[in-house]
């Protein structure tokens, strides 16, 4: 990869806050969560990205507000938000970077679903349960790997996605930055952790990770100066003090590591 290909290591770190991605509400809520217990103190903060209300122009508004950080020579860090609004911070990757090369997915769930309408015959849009999955369409499905999915697996397996053990993660970065000549994304959807690290989501039952196996994820693929932005998503903070004071916790090593 040549030096012109890499974003500064700085950080730009932003806000979504955005729950339309999937059926639940509690994940717009977590930038601001994270933002008043000091989370992005010390980092260029780039602000929110409100969404009230449901619009078509939502990717797009991600997509602009990533390109703005890349342009001003910063490395993004989207804090969600559901994980559907990953799909804009990649695609204004895709734009403003030349070398970029693929995807590495953290997540409890594949987030790969392929059929193009549920059992009532509604249309699917853009969701955090297909994002990765419309994400195939832009990115080479051979640069894409999944890391601690234990749901949604026969999705990935029948589109030939690469499903990864978190210990084997030096692997996915090697897969997706063609050993070392591409940039790569690293997404973390948080409920990939074990409940008890992590029981402020809405999804908690389903994570097989360790805090220390996603840290490890997250500071080598920083170390490996080939990471150029990442995100963290789907924390829902429930009011209840002991379980979002654990997440918190979780949270701040996460995006620590990520730096």
């Amino acid at each position: 990869m040549t030096t012109e290909s890499v974003v500064k290591p700085k950080v730009g770190v932003f806000g979504v806050r955005h729950h339309w991605g999937c059926d639940h509400v509690g994940q717009e809520r977590a930038p601001e969560f994270l933002r008043q217990a000091g989370l992005f103190k010390g980092k260029k903060d780039y602000g929110d990205l409100v969404f009230p209300h449901y619009n078509k122009d939502i990717p797009i508004k991600v997509q602009n507000r990533t390109e703005r950080i890349l342009l001003e020579g910063n490395r993004p860090l989207m804090i969600g938000g559901d994980h559907s609004v990953t799909y804009g911070v990649v695609k204004g990757l895709l734009k403003q970077l030349k070398n970029f090369g693929g995807i590495i997915w953290v997540d409890a769930h594949t987030d790969f679903d392929d059929r193009k309408e549920d059992a009532f015959g509604n249309v699917f849009g853009l969701g955090h349960a297909n994002v990765l999955y419309l994400l195939s369409k832009v990115v080479p499905k051979e640069r894409i790997c999944v890391i601690g999915a234990t749901r949604m697996r026969d999705y990935a397996v029948r589109n030939n996605i690469l499903m990864l053990n978190p210990k084997d993660y030096n692997r996915a970065i090697s897969r997706v930055t063609n050993d070392g000549e591409l940039g790569f994304y690293l997404s973390c959807d948080i409920d990939a952790l074990k409940r008890k690290f992590a029981p402020s989501t809405f999804y908690n039952n389903n994570g097989c990770m360790t805090l220390e196996e996603m840290t490890t994820i997250c500071r080598e693929s920083a170390k490996s100066g080939l990471m150029v932005g990442s995100d963290l998503v789907e924390i829902s903070p429930t009011r209840d003090d002991e379980k979002d004071k654990r997440t918190m916790e979780s949270a701040k090593e996460i995006i620590e590591a990520m730096i």
